[in-house]
Protein backbone atom coordinates (compact mmCIF):
# COMPACT_ATOMS: atom_id res chain seq x y z
CA UNK A 1 0.00 0.00 0.00
CA UNK A 2 1.40 3.53 -0.91
CA UNK A 3 1.84 6.36 1.59
CA UNK A 4 -0.60 8.03 0.82
CA UNK A 5 -3.19 5.31 0.24
CA UNK A 6 -2.29 4.66 3.81
CA UNK A 7 -3.23 8.61 4.85
CA UNK A 8 -6.37 8.08 3.53
CA UNK A 9 -7.31 4.76 4.89
CA UNK A 10 -6.80 6.34 8.16
CA UNK A 11 -8.48 9.33 7.81
CA UNK A 12 -11.49 7.35 6.43
CA UNK A 13 -11.25 5.31 9.83
CA UNK A 14 -10.92 8.41 11.75
CA UNK A 15 -14.13 9.75 10.58
CA UNK A 16 -15.65 6.97 10.71
CA UNK A 17 -15.24 6.20 14.45
CA UNK A 18 -15.79 10.44 14.81
CA UNK A 19 -19.08 9.46 13.17
CA UNK A 20 -20.36 7.03 15.80
CA UNK A 21 -18.91 8.42 18.58
CA UNK A 22 -20.77 11.61 17.72
CA UNK A 23 -24.20 9.17 16.93
CA UNK A 24 -23.55 7.44 20.24
CA UNK A 25 -23.74 10.30 22.85
CA UNK A 26 -27.20 11.65 20.64
CA UNK A 27 -28.90 8.47 21.22
CA UNK A 28 -27.80 8.59 24.72
CA UNK A 29 -28.86 11.90 25.57
CA UNK A 30 -31.93 12.12 23.83
CA UNK A 31 -33.34 8.87 24.97
CA UNK A 32 -33.31 9.67 28.26
CA UNK A 33 -35.88 13.00 28.51
CA UNK A 34 -38.19 10.27 26.53
CA UNK A 35 -37.81 8.06 28.80
CA UNK A 36 -38.50 10.40 31.50
CA UNK A 37 -41.66 12.45 29.76
CA UNK A 38 -43.15 8.34 29.09
CA UNK A 39 -42.64 7.92 32.99
CA UNK A 40 -44.21 11.31 33.83
CA UNK A 41 -47.20 10.48 31.56
CA UNK A 42 -47.93 7.08 32.47
CA UNK A 43 -47.95 8.35 36.45
CA UNK A 44 -50.20 11.26 35.15
CA UNK A 45 -52.33 8.87 33.79
CA UNK A 46 -52.21 6.44 36.97
CA UNK A 47 -52.98 9.27 38.76
CA UNK A 48 -56.20 10.48 36.40
CA UNK A 49 -57.23 7.33 36.96
CA UNK A 50 -57.36 7.29 40.02
CA UNK A 51 -59.53 10.75 39.78
CA UNK A 52 -61.86 9.20 37.79
CA UNK A 53 -62.39 6.22 39.72
CA UNK A 54 -63.27 8.49 42.58
CA UNK A 55 -65.32 10.97 41.36
CA UNK A 56 -68.20 10.43 38.56
CA UNK A 57 -68.90 14.09 38.26
CA UNK A 58 -66.32 16.91 37.31
CA UNK A 59 -66.68 19.05 40.20
CA UNK A 60 -64.97 18.01 43.73
CA UNK A 61 -67.38 18.72 46.58
CA UNK A 62 -66.48 21.52 49.43
CA UNK A 63 -65.44 19.48 52.39
CA UNK A 64 -63.14 22.96 53.86
CA UNK A 65 -66.45 22.19 56.77
CA UNK A 66 -66.02 18.77 57.21
CA UNK A 67 -65.41 17.46 60.66
CA UNK A 68 -62.35 15.08 61.20
CA UNK A 69 -62.32 11.53 62.97
CA UNK A 70 -58.87 10.40 64.12
CA UNK A 71 -58.15 7.13 65.61
CA UNK A 72 -55.34 7.25 67.80
CA UNK A 73 -55.31 3.55 68.77
CA UNK A 74 -54.95 1.89 65.50
CA UNK A 75 -53.37 4.92 63.35
CA UNK A 76 -55.85 6.54 61.00
CA UNK A 77 -57.93 9.87 60.43
CA UNK A 78 -60.43 11.21 57.68
CA UNK A 79 -62.91 13.45 56.98
CA UNK A 80 -67.06 13.42 56.89
CA UNK A 81 -69.50 15.94 56.57
CA UNK A 82 -70.20 18.10 59.52
CA UNK A 83 -73.93 17.64 59.80
CA UNK A 84 -74.14 13.64 59.80
CA UNK A 85 -74.69 11.43 61.97
CA UNK A 86 -72.01 9.33 63.38
CA UNK A 87 -71.77 6.27 65.42
CA UNK A 88 -68.85 3.82 66.02
CA UNK A 89 -68.24 2.23 62.53
CA UNK A 90 -71.06 4.15 61.05
CA UNK A 91 -71.65 7.29 59.09
CA UNK A 92 -75.39 8.72 58.05
CA UNK A 93 -76.84 11.86 56.38
CA UNK A 94 -80.08 10.73 58.53
CA UNK A 95 -80.50 9.43 62.58
CA UNK A 96 -78.96 5.97 62.43
CA UNK A 97 -81.82 3.52 63.23
CA UNK A 98 -80.79 -0.32 63.92
CA UNK A 99 -83.22 -2.87 62.78
CA UNK A 100 -84.55 -6.04 64.49
CA UNK A 101 -82.40 -8.15 61.94
CA UNK A 102 -78.85 -6.61 63.17
CA UNK A 103 -78.35 -4.26 60.26
CA UNK A 104 -79.00 -0.61 59.98
CA UNK A 105 -80.32 2.38 58.06
CA UNK A 106 -76.24 3.80 57.89
CA UNK A 107 -74.81 4.16 54.32
CA UNK A 108 -71.31 3.87 54.93
CA UNK A 109 -69.57 1.60 57.63
CA UNK A 110 -65.96 1.09 58.56
CA UNK A 111 -64.26 -1.07 60.42
CA UNK A 112 -60.85 -2.75 61.71
CA UNK A 113 -60.54 -6.44 60.07
CA UNK A 114 -57.97 -8.70 60.56
CA UNK A 115 -57.23 -12.56 59.13
CA UNK A 116 -56.21 -13.77 62.32
CA UNK A 117 -59.34 -15.69 64.35
CA UNK A 118 -57.91 -15.21 67.81
CA UNK A 119 -57.03 -11.83 67.73
CA UNK A 120 -60.39 -10.90 66.41
CA UNK A 121 -62.20 -12.65 69.42
CA UNK A 122 -59.85 -10.99 71.95
CA UNK A 123 -61.58 -7.41 70.83
CA UNK A 124 -64.84 -6.00 70.43
CA UNK A 125 -63.11 -3.20 67.78
CA UNK A 126 -61.68 -5.56 65.30
CA UNK A 127 -63.45 -8.26 63.08
CA UNK A 128 -62.71 -10.98 61.55
CA UNK A 129 -62.68 -11.81 57.39
CA UNK A 130 -61.17 -15.05 55.23
CA UNK A 131 -57.80 -14.18 54.42
CA UNK A 132 -59.40 -15.14 51.06
CA UNK A 133 -60.60 -11.80 50.74
CA UNK A 134 -61.86 -12.37 47.08
CA UNK A 135 -63.94 -15.28 47.96
CA UNK A 136 -65.13 -14.07 50.95
CA UNK A 137 -66.80 -11.06 48.37
CA UNK A 138 -68.11 -13.80 45.82
CA UNK A 139 -69.73 -15.74 48.57
CA UNK A 140 -71.70 -12.26 49.04
CA UNK A 141 -71.69 -10.30 45.91
CA UNK A 142 -71.10 -10.10 42.19
CA UNK A 143 -68.05 -8.56 41.10
CA UNK A 144 -68.61 -5.71 38.21
CA UNK A 145 -65.47 -4.62 37.89
CA UNK A 146 -62.15 -5.71 37.64
CA UNK A 147 -60.07 -4.69 40.75
CA UNK A 148 -58.76 -1.75 40.70
CA UNK A 149 -55.33 -0.12 43.03
CA UNK A 150 -56.21 2.98 44.12
CA UNK A 151 -53.29 5.14 45.79
CA UNK A 152 -55.06 7.54 48.68
CA UNK A 153 -53.11 9.65 50.68
CA UNK A 154 -49.28 7.72 50.19
CA UNK A 155 -51.52 4.56 50.96
CA UNK A 156 -52.82 1.75 48.38
CA UNK A 157 -56.20 0.78 48.69
CA UNK A 158 -57.96 -1.78 46.44
CA UNK A 159 -61.59 -0.96 45.47
CA UNK A 160 -64.32 -3.53 45.14
CA UNK A 161 -67.53 -2.45 42.91
CA UNK A 162 -70.31 -4.81 43.64
CA UNK A 163 -73.74 -5.83 43.35
CA UNK A 164 -75.75 -7.81 46.36
CA UNK A 165 -77.96 -9.66 43.83
CA UNK A 166 -78.56 -12.53 46.54
CA UNK A 167 -80.45 -10.19 49.06
CA UNK A 168 -78.36 -10.24 52.13
CA UNK A 169 -80.85 -8.76 54.45
CA UNK A 170 -83.36 -11.63 55.05
CA UNK A 171 -83.58 -11.66 50.96
CA UNK A 172 -83.32 -7.53 50.49
CA UNK A 173 -80.84 -6.31 48.74
CA UNK A 174 -77.85 -3.42 49.43
CA UNK A 175 -78.09 -2.90 45.72
CA UNK A 176 -74.91 -1.91 44.60
CA UNK A 177 -72.26 -1.63 46.91
CA UNK A 178 -68.56 0.14 46.92
CA UNK A 179 -66.04 -1.59 49.14
CA UNK A 180 -62.74 0.18 50.01
CA UNK A 181 -59.85 -2.40 51.24
CA UNK A 182 -56.90 -0.44 52.75
CA UNK A 183 -53.46 -1.09 53.50
CA UNK A 184 -51.67 -3.27 56.81
CA UNK A 185 -51.73 -1.00 59.73
CA UNK A 186 -49.65 -0.38 63.01
CA UNK A 187 -47.23 -3.34 60.99
CA UNK A 188 -49.83 -5.65 62.21
CA UNK A 189 -52.25 -8.10 60.79
CA UNK A 190 -54.47 -5.41 60.55
CA UNK A 191 -56.44 -3.68 58.05
CA UNK A 192 -59.15 -0.80 57.36
CA UNK A 193 -62.07 -1.30 55.27
CA UNK A 194 -65.12 0.88 54.33
CA UNK A 195 -68.24 0.36 52.39
CA UNK A 196 -70.91 1.95 51.17
CA UNK A 197 -74.44 0.53 50.66
CA UNK A 198 -76.83 1.79 47.90
CA UNK A 199 -79.88 -0.02 50.15
CA UNK A 200 -78.45 -0.25 53.45
CA UNK A 201 -80.32 -3.04 55.69
CA UNK A 202 -81.88 -3.50 52.28
CA UNK A 203 -84.20 -0.60 52.24
CA UNK A 204 -83.82 2.06 49.15
CA UNK A 205 -83.11 5.62 51.19
CA UNK A 206 -83.30 8.84 49.31
CA UNK A 207 -80.42 11.16 48.70
CA UNK A 208 -77.86 8.31 49.41
CA UNK A 209 -74.94 9.59 47.84
CA UNK A 210 -72.21 7.80 46.39
CA UNK A 211 -69.78 11.25 46.25
CA UNK A 212 -69.79 11.62 49.49
CA UNK A 213 -68.50 8.39 49.98
CA UNK A 214 -65.76 8.63 47.63
CA UNK A 215 -64.85 12.14 49.28
CA UNK A 216 -64.62 10.62 52.52
CA UNK A 217 -62.60 7.73 51.40
CA UNK A 218 -60.61 10.11 49.29
CA UNK A 219 -59.88 11.88 52.79
CA UNK A 220 -58.14 8.99 54.56
CA UNK A 221 -54.67 9.12 56.39
CA UNK A 222 -52.95 6.16 57.42
CA UNK A 223 -51.03 7.59 60.40
CA UNK A 224 -49.30 4.19 61.74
Amino acid sequence: MSHKKYIITICISLLAITILGVFWYTQKNTNKPVQTEIQEDVQDEKENTNEKMLYNNDEKIDTSDWQTYRNEEYGFEFKYPDNWFFEEGKISFQEIEIYEIGSDNAPIHFGIYTHNRKKASESDHIFYIEKDFRNNINSHYVINNIDLQVQINNSLFEKYDLTDEKGQYEGDSAGNVIMMVGPQIKNEELFLIFKWEQNPGGKSIKGNDQDIFREIVYSIIITK
